[in-house]
């Protein structure tokens, strides 16, 4: 399969490659298309906004300021866990 990205986007994608975030553009894509295809579960459409791009850009301008990426240790893996745990009880739930 062949992408061809916007070369702004292009350039963010090789930086969190370059961060360390993922091992190589494969890695990137393969976790950001498992990540859409679970928030579709229902096979409903996700649907792209203003508030879904803010949200987005909100959260890529919060992961460069927070400056290197650091290895994981345990207990970042246990909260990652327990958060995951977390979300998917409410979901259940509601």
């Amino acid at each position: 399969m062949n992408v061809v990205l916007p070369p702004e986007l292009e350039k963010r994608v090789h930086e969190s490659v370059e961060r360390g975030e993922f091992a190589n553009p494969d890695e990137f894509f393969s976790q950001a298309a498992e990540l859409l295809l679970e928030a579709r579960q229902d096979d409903s459409p996700i649907l792209v906004d203003d508030h879904w791009n803010g949200r987005v850009e909100a959260l890529l301008e919060e992961a460069q300021a927070s400056g290197e990426a650091t290895e994981m240790t345990e207990r970042d893996w246990q909260e990652v866990e327990r958060q995951g745990l977390a979300l998917t009880r409410a979901r259940k739930k509601a």
